[in-house]
């Protein structure tokens, strides 16, 4: 009700800032949105972040309950109205659906494995390079694969998802596990190459102009804007995602 979202979405630092604003929060929200982050350098808060004690208790299996009833889907969030600083009861009512449920109902298994990917690392490049493949091989194994969705709190069917994405194949890619994104990040990849000649050169003169080593969002927006990217290699509108990524 604070931020006008289901409990399977997501928050941004921004959106935080808006919701402290709004209740009157008297500290630092850039602050506050550091000490929420589960993982350094991740963009993205749910709402497992706010309370780490049921969280502990979603990975053990434990059933967290959250009374709340979802918004319409055809609702702008923009027009969504928002009860700041309303309290929220939480109960354990047997009519109450516990999290997994709302967050798994009416999804497929691919979708449900990148919501919990996102809800994990930030994003399923972070959960890609970061726990399933660090080594950066390619693929992971089934092993491999298990461990990660257990982590994740994954509550779908792994060996059912896992026929799905490998087809009779030793390994997964990431491709396999998230195919728009990849799809995304090839384009990129392949305009940079065909501009530049290599990722070096285009991340020197065509990404990084100070030359720190690092661009925040304003600065990626400004450089994506200057190389003049034809929008069938990568549209505008996945410039937040590609960022995100």
């Amino acid at each position: 009700m604070g931020f006008g979202k289901d409990p399977h979405d997501s928050c941004d630092e921004n959106e935080l800032k808006e919701a402290c604003k709004a209740v009157g929060y008297a500290y630092d929200p850039h602050k506050l949105f550091k000490c929420l982050q589960s993982v350094p350098g991740r963009v993205l808060l749910t709402i497992w972040d706010l309370d780490c004690l049921c969280s502990r208790k979603r990975q053990r299996g434990d059933v967290p309950h959250v009374e709340s009833s979802p918004k319409s889907p055809t609702a702008h969030p923009g027009r969504q109205k928002r009860h700041f600083g309303e309290a929220q009861t939480l109960g354990t009512s047997a009519s109450t659906p516990a999290m997994s449920t709302l967050v798994l109902k009416g999804t497929t298994a691919r979708q449900q494995l990148i919501t919990s990917l996102k809800q994990k690392h930030g994003s399923t490049v972070a959960a890609w390079r970061r726990a399933m493949d660090p080594k950066m091989t390619g693929q992971v194994q089934f092993g491999k694969f298990m461990l990660v969705l257990e982590d994740c709190a994954f509550h779908g069917n792994v060996k059912g998802l896992w026929q799905e994405l490998c087809n009779d194949r030793p390994a997964v890619t990431f491709k396999d596990v998230d195919q728009d994104s990849a799809k995304i990040l090839d384009r990129f990849r392949k305009f940079l190459v065909n501009k530049y000649g290599n990722l070096v050169t285009a991340w020197d003169q065509g990404i990084d102009h100070d030359g720190v080593g690092r661009v925040d969002k304003n600065e990626f927006t400004k450089a994506y804007q200057t190389m003049e990217i034809p929008a069938r290699n990568c549209p505008n509108s996945c410039l937040t995602r590609l960022y995100l990524l």
